[in-house]
């Protein structure tokens, strides 16, 4: 779902479903990074930018599982500093 429609941004004259695009990002904070059970109330959002822009990392580097990619950089630091930014 999200594999196609990451393919497609960067391709000029297609257009995806923004909004679909940005409920299945919000959904991906809210369920892998745990957004809604965050206790910060101050600021909030330059929190969820951070996380926004670490998802962003993560699918430009062509990763899938967003979760799975987490854990793993979470036990590997090596693996988060050979991510590029695109």
């Amino acid at each position: 779902m999200l594999g196609d429609a990451a393919k497609r941004v960067g391709q000029p004259g297609l257009r995806i479903n923004t909004i679909e695009f940005r409920r299945f990002n919000h959904y991906v904070r809210d369920v892998v990074m745990l957004e809604d059970a965050s206790r910060i109330r101050v600021n909030p959002g330059i929190f969820a930018r951070a996380r926004s822009f670490a998802l962003n990392i993560l699918r430009a580097n062509g990763e899938n599982n967003i979760a799975d990619a987490l854990w793993c950089n979470a036990l590997d630091i090596n693996r988060v500093l050979q991510y590029r930014c695109k």
